[in-house]
């Protein structure tokens, strides 16, 4: 097998600042999922006439 000279590695250590940065986003999507969870949930109720 021939030898695999093309990888290359990207990384760099993070400030604190954005380690917090990077979990606010993180919370933000996830809040974003459940109220869309929410409101798909919502909207089926509505369809089935339960609401």
């Amino acid at each position: 097998m021939a030898a695999y000279t093309d990888y290359v590695c990207e990384s760099r250590e993070i400030t604190e600042s954005e380690y917090a940065m990077l979990k606010s986003i993180e919370e933000i999507r996830t809040d974003e999922a459940v109220t869309a969870a929410i409101d798909e949930y919502t909207m089926q109720l509505m369809e089935g006439g339960l609401l």
